[in-house]
Parts: structure tokens; C-alpha cells; sequence
């Protein structure tokens, strides 16, 4: 059994290797941005009026609230209702028809005064087709989060059941399938539903694929919404011939190892 044991560890490495290998599509956590200014990795940054954005550390004022020493993430502030704090982020060309976007975020009262948009800190987070311009041309999944309501824009859009926090870490997963303008998610590790049972959601059609994803803070006058966002991946779902390739060679290795004992 031991034979067995080390063989399958060396399967299951020499797989992972392959795994770790194949890079996502789009990955953006931060590290790679100068603090204090509006992060480079992004395709677009838009902070008219009184609004910024802009990547922030453990030493930054506010202090980056995930990692702790050495992470970064993009902060979002807007005190202006005329404006929004927004900033878009662009994979390659082509863009996927399926896949699964994930993403940290926490929304939470900057504290001028108490509250934000509809009295509560509101923030939005769209997916969708850049279309080769710098923003989203075609509206995809569109979530956004008015105090702990979280919500989405589509055909019949409405209320999830889920709430989501309010100045604490979410995290969001969206399965996103382009040839039927559905998706599917998770927010915090449940899942999203509408009604009480509806999983699978509908949005707006002729997103031919998807490429990028945009992340705002706006619409809360006179209120002080801070957004910070990180962690944030656009991949393929996993092919299934990869699991299927280890479970078919853990089946043999075990065959062969009791083959070897009947001997």
C-alpha cells in the first residue's frame, strides 16, 4: 500500500504542477501596483469630482484590510452624488463564453456621515464584453450591494435571498455561461438564490463573451462609501478531462498494486 501511496503523491504533484502551470485568464491582486495611486493593472480608472481610486497597504490611510504586511488592494471612495469612483480590468483577446469570476470585496460607511446611497453604502460590480474599448459596452452579471441587500440588474432582476456583509470580507463567485446569458454564484460559500429555490439567473443577452469586469462606488451623496476590492480572477471552468485523467490513474495504480498482492 505504500508503493500505492507514493505513487499517487507523485501523480497528484506532477498534475498540480500542470495545474498551477495553466494561468487564469484574468488575475488581478495588486502586488505588482505602486501604493498611493490609481492601480496600473486596470484598463480604465474613472474618479471625477470628489472620488478617487487608488492601491493601499497595511501603512496606507485607510489601511488595506486583507492580507495584512505585504497585500495590496484597490480602494474606492466616493462622497459625490453626481460622480462615481470606477475603475475596469481587461483579459486578453477573445474573452471566455463560460467560466467563473471571483472576487474579495468589502463596502462599508466611510464615515462622513452615517450611511450612503438610499441611506446605506452602496457599491456595483458588473461583468462583461469590453468589446475593444476601455469599459463594459454589453452589460452582463451586474451585483451590487446597497447596505447588507445584495442584488442583481437582468431580466427580472431582483433581490437575492443571500445577504451579504457590510464592512466585513465577501466573497463573491459568479459561474458565468454566455451562450445561454445565465449564471449561477455564491456569496460567502451560499448560494445565490431568488424566491427561495431559483439558482440559475438570467442577464441581459447578446454578451457574445466575457473579458472584463468593472468595480464602482457611486451615487452617495453627501456620504463617504468606502469600497476595497482584491483577489479578483476571471478563469475557465476546469476541463473535465483533467479530473477524470487522475481519478483514471489512481483506478490503475490501485488495480496494479492488488494485481501485485494475487502474485
Amino acid at each position: 500500500m505504500k508503493s500505492v501511496t507514493r505513487n499517487l503523491a507523485v501523480a497528484v504533484a506532477v498534475w498540480g504542477m500542470g495545474s498551477v502551470a495553466s494561468a487564469a485568464y484574468l488575475s488581478v491582486d495588486f502586488q505588482g501596483d505602486t501604493v498611493g495611486i490609481a492601480p496600473t493593472s486596470a484598463s480604465n480608472v474613472s474618479t471625477p469630482g470628489n472620488t478617487e481610486v487608488r492601491v493601499v497597504d497595511i501603512g496606507s490611510i485607510p489601511a488595506d484590510p486583507f492580507g495584512g504586511t505585504g497585500n495590496q488592494s484597490a480602494f474606492f471612495r466616493d462622497d459625490s452624488q453626481a460622480d462615481a469612483a470606477e475603475a475596469t480590468w481587461k483579459g486578453g483577446a477573445g474573452g471566455l463564453t463560460s467560466g467563473t469570476f471571483t472576487i474579495k470585496y468589502i463596502v462599508q460607511d466611510g464615515g462622513t456621515v452615517s450611511g450612503g446611497y438610499a441611506d446605506n453604502p452602496y457599491m456595483n460590480i458588473r461583468l462583461g464584453d469590453t468589446a475593444g474599448g476601455s469599459t463594459q459596452s454589453t452589460i452582463g452579471p451586474w451585483i451590487d450591494q446597497n447596505g447588507t441587500t445584495l442584488r442583481f440588474w437582468g431580466p427580472g432582476a431582483t433581490a437575492f435571498d443571500q445577504t451579504a456583509l457590510l464592512g466585513a470580507v465577501n466573497t463573491l463567485v459568479i459561474n458565468f455561461d454566455t451562450s445561454t446569458d445565465t449564471f449561477t454564484g455564491t456569496i460567502n460559500g451560499n448560494p445565490l438564490t431568488t424566491g427561495g429555490s431559483n439558482t440559475v439567473h438570467s442577464f441581459y443577452s447578446g454578451l457574445g463573451s466575457l473579458d472584463s469586469f468593472y468595480a464602482g462606488a457611486a451615487w452617495s451623496s453627501p456620504y463617504d462609501v468606502h469600497m476595497f476590492i482584491d483577489d479578483a480572477v476571471i478563469d475557465a471552468v476546469p476541463e473535465p478531462g483533467s479530473a477524470l485523467a487522475i481519478l483514471g490513474l489512481i483506478g490503475c495504480l490501485v488495480t496494479r498494486r492488488r494485481s501485485n498482492n494475487q502474485e
